[in-house]
């Protein structure tokens, strides 16, 4: 569904038009539960990275912070290369806090063959520091949080099965707001039964993985629950 086929399906469910339902507020609460979704779906993959990006960066002598890309939401693997380009490492994420040696120590003593990044808000403190420019020497494989709808013709990147989960969110919003409590509490109630369907989709979605969700009539077989 694009986004003027949401609202068009929000007012629907509202029984409301663009003027009693505008745009701008409409849009802001369609692009709020598509967040909440987008976390949901973040939260129940494994082997399928929803919104997976890979990220590239040079490396640059005597820098020691590098800045995450643009809307990262989750971190799933850090390489980084700190002779010039020959050998490719994945770097540890740990916590200075674990050290007992001071920062400047912890950094000069750090072997070169076992690098590890500190997170921070906004990027990666990586010890020890580089000395080698590289070109294109850091890769993060990461998850990217979604990009807004904002023209009539965007279309969210969810399978279409549950894309109609904005429309209900932002349809519970409004009715909500209006002090429609019954009406705004059951659209919320539908929401979340999406939002269960869309947990259970997403850890489904690789069929040749141990580690995925299943039912316990799949596990135990067909016969599960019928009396012996």
């Amino acid at each position: 569904m694009t986004l003027a086929e949401l609202r068009q399906d929000t007012r629907y469910l509202t029984n409301t038009s663009s003027t009693s339902y505008p745009d701008t507020d409409l849009d802001f609460n369609l692009n709020r539960r598509y967040e909440e979704v987008a976390g949901e779906i973040v939260k129940a993959c494994d082997s399928w990275d929803w919104g997976g990006k890979i990220a590239t960066a040079d490396v640059v002598a005597n820098q020691q912070g590098y800045s995450f890309p643009t809307g990262i939401l989750t971190i799933k693997r850090i390489d980084v290369t700190m002779d010039g380009g020959s050998t490719w490492q994945k770097l540890r994420i740990q916590d200075v806090s674990m050290f007992n040696a001071s920062a400047t120590n912890m950094d000069s003593n750090q072997p070169v063959d076992e690098p590890f990044a500190e997170l921070h808000d906004n990027g990666i403190f990586i010890y020890p520091t580089p000395t080698v420019n590289a070109t294109g020497g850091l890769k993060i494989w990461y998850q990217k949080e979604p990009t807004n709808l904002t023209n009539s013709g965007d279309e969210p990147n969810l399978i279409k099965p549950i894309q109609r989960a904005l429309s209900i969110g932002a349809a519970a919003d409004f009715l909500i707001k209006q002090k429609q409590h019954p009406d705004g509490e059951n659209m919320e109630v539908r929401f979340y039964r999406l939002i269960e369907k869309v947990k259970e989709f997403y850890a489904f979605r690789v069929i040749d993985n141990e580690d995925r969700i299943v039912s316990a009539e799949e596990y135990f077989g067909e016969e599960y629950g019928e009396d012996i």
